[in-house]
């Protein structure tokens, strides 16, 4: 067999050509093409091209160009710029979280963010930043971190001496906060905190915290509560927050204060004056003196700036007592302050009512008792209602010690205070009214208006029912404008009670029941009033006396024998119509004589035996005669004066025995309308002369 070398040469070769070869100890024969399939092909690169693969996966071999800054030359990849420099770039600023820095990561060259390069370096252990400067959260000045580290108490581990300041309240998750701080913010109720964000009020007296809480107010739907922590706040007025300020939100203030100490909670700080800075709505709060709730401004749809419900409907019970709201004061110690359980105020400070036909009624406190129906049982009969008050007031003295130990209680005291006349009379200290709720139905009655009565089972008195200690221009009691009904009396008194007149009670009126008779009642002496001509109780005189005042209205017998003389009283002493009834019971001779200056009706006056004269004070300086009679021996002090009458004019049907004188009845011997005047008496039918025993003429 002849050898390769023997064969002569091929002109071209293809995939079709068959080769001999030994496949497991057997002979075949093996085409071209199959060869070459298991062969690398041929490369063909160009020049300035670096061989290797760009595509994903295994395959053949790719051109890779060679990129800026290099160079290919003889085989030898070479560096074309300048050499990286970090001093050679340009300067920067402080790095921002998403800029960019390069790292070599698992042997690759990437990219990360500098707030991720920053994340990481915790986890790189022995790192010595003693040196570097930081500036602390809320700080002004820069310090170096082994320095404030230093400063720094651990979590564990060790203790604290001496106060912690914080420099204000913490505005991240991470900073430390005060106890005040962070029982405000424990107690904080449900809703918006001002001082949260995004509204980050300060609340520490300096900045201006106006937009927090303006953004608080109108973030917050109708009836949301805003929460104002503890601190010191610099607020402008809510009327200068240029928005509406009708929704109505509830504030909830922790004891929050203006710059110059006025308490925020507070509508009228101190109960002194409105003040000028308030929030929009109800706050809620505390204040240095006080638990606050108030609202500043005013709708005409409101109903209550505090309102407080009590639904009472179970059945039966012990008899306690149970109250919508109860307020408990105890005083311990000895204050000299002046203690009140409750005081309501109400201050106008208004321009005008709108309609002066029907001005507008302002309360201080209005308390109203409704009895809104009663019942009755399945027959219809009326089942038994409750008695219901509209107030009780008591004032109780449990110490059994007379008011000289005690001292002075009251029970109520209503002051009015003011200035000027009543000239329109509508003032009043109290005004009781009784009316009907429904107009249109029965009349209403009342048995009484003020009624006094004395505790059951206690025994004890009054000095005094009304007390009236004050000058009083009109009267103390005032029925002009009432009317009396039939059988009703303006003043009603039990038989027996009086009326004094003065502060003894020595001179008193009071009706008599067993002689049925009103009497004034002077001392130990009584007089019946009204009934005819009275007198006083007597006085009984045998000889000269000078008469006391406060006798007078007695009648003074006078007895003895001889002669003496009684002295009259000053008639300024007596009230004007009062005075004396003398009676003579003896034979005796008095004369009557007044004191000092004063006048005497008829003086002088000499009374004899039987003798009854009546004498009365003018008030001033002159007794007035009332009557003298005797009816048993009369005597007269001047000659008697018959009624006189022209004879025309002498009375027609008088009685016979009848005496007057006709002025110009004729004498004898004077001519006819030329009398002087006659004495003439009746004869039962005629007027007769007494000159001539005829009829008179004229």
């Amino acid at each position: 067999m002849p050898t390769i070398d023997q064969l002569a040469p091929a002109t071209a070769a293809t995939d079709a050509d068959e080769f001999l070869v030994s496949q497991a100890g057997i002979a075949r024969k093996i085409s071209r093409a199959q060869v070459l399939a298991g062969v690398q092909p041929g490369l063909a690169i160009p020049a300035g091209a670096l061989l290797g693969r760009v595509s994903a996966g295994s395959g053949a071999p790719e051109a890779v160009a060679v990129g800026a800054n290099l160079t290919l030359s003889s085989g030898t990849l070479s560096a074309a710029g300048a050499s990286f420099s970090v001093s050679g770039l340009p300067k920067g600023v402080v790095p921002a979280a998403a800029d960019q820095v390069a790292i070599g990561q698992g042997g690759t060259n990437v990219s990360v963010t500098y707030r991720q390069f920053l994340s990481g370096l915790s986890a790189v252990p022995n790192i010595d930043a003693s040196q570097v400067v930081v500036t602390p959260a809320g700080g002004t000045a820069s310090v170096r971190l082994s320095d404030l580290a230093a400063s720094i108490v651990p979590i564990t581990g060790t203790t604290m001496t001496g106060p912690l300041v914080l420099s204000g309240p913490p505005l991240a998750s991470n900073q430390a906060a005060s106890k005040a701080y962070v029982d405000s913010a424990i107690a904080s109720p449900v809703g918006i905190n001002v001082r949260s964000s995004p509204y980050n009020a300060r609340l520490d007296g300096v900045t201006d915290d106006t937009a927090a809480f303006k953004a608080a107010y109108q973030a917050a739907p109708a009836g949301a509560v805003i929460y104002v922590p503890f601190g010191v706040t610099v607020l402008q007025p809510s009327s200068a927050w240029g928005i509406p300020l009708t929704k109505r939100v509830k504030w909830a203030v922790d004891g929050t204060v203006l710059a110059d100490g006025t308490p925020l909670a507070a509508a009228i700080p101190n109960g002194v004056g409105a003040a000028g800075v308030t929030l929009p709505g109800v706050v809620t709060g505390n204040s240095g003196v006080a638990a606050e709730f108030s609202q500043s401004g005013s709708q005409s749809s409101d109903f209550a700036v505090l309102h407080t419900s009590y639904v009472v409907n179970h059945t039966g019970g012990p008899g306690n007592v149970i109250t919508n709201t109860r307020n408990d004061s105890f005083v311990f110690g000895s204050p000299g302050d002046f203690v009140w359980g409750g005081l309501d105020r109400l201050v106008w400070y208004g321009t005008q009512t709108p309609s002066a036909a029907t001005p507008a009624q302002h309360v201080g406190r209005y308390v109203q008792t409704v009895r809104a129906n009663t019942t009755t049982d399945s027959s219809g009969r009326p089942l038994p209602q409750p008695q219901l008050w509209a107030a009780c007031l008591e004032y109780r003295d449990v110490t059994g010690k007379p008011s000289s130990a005690a001292n002075a209680s009251l029970t109520v005291e209503m002051d009015w205070f003011g200035n000027g006349a009543d000239d329109a009379g509508n003032r009043q200290i109290q005004s009781l009214v009784v009316g009907q709720h429904d107009k249109t139905g029965a009349a209403v009655e009342v048995a009484n208006v003020i009624g006094v009565y004395l505790s059951g089972g206690s025994s004890g008195k009054v000095n005094r029912v009304f007390n009236v200690a004050i000058p009083f221009g009109g009267a103390v009691l005032d029925t002009t404008a009432a009317q009396q009904l039939t059988g009703a009396s303006a003043i009603r008194l039990a038989a027996g009670h009086s009326i004094a007149f003065e502060p003894s009670g020595v001179n008193r009126l009071s009706f008599d029941s067993s002689t049925n008779s009103l009497r004034w009642n002077q001392g130990n002496l009584s007089y019946v009033v009204g009934k005819g001509i009275t007198v006083g109780w007597q006085n009984v005189l045998s000889g000269a006396a000078n008469l006391p005042a406060y006798i007078a209205g007695n009648i003074i017998f006078l007895t003895g024998s001889g002669s003496y003389t009684v002295t009259l009283p000053a008639a300024v002493q007596l009230a004007p119509g009062v005075g004396f009834t003398f009676s003579v019971i003896g034979p005796v001779v008095v004369s009557i004589a007044q004191s000092g200056g004063d006048g005497i009706d008829a003086g002088p006056i000499v009374l004899r035996q039987n003798d009854r004269y009546h004498i009365v004070s003018d008030g001033t300086n002159t007794w007035r005669e009332v009557f003298r009679t005797n009816l048993v021996n009369p005597r007269f002090s001047a000659p008697p004066v018959l009624p006189s009458y022209a004879v025309a004019a002498l009375p027609a049907g008088s009685v016979a025995g009848a005496k007057a004188f006709a002025s110009n009845g004729r004498k004898p011997g004077e001519a006819a309308g030329a009398g002087t005047g006659v004495e003439v008496f009746n004869d039962g039918s005629r007027w007769i002369s007494g000159c001539t025993g005829s009829t008179v003429t004229a």
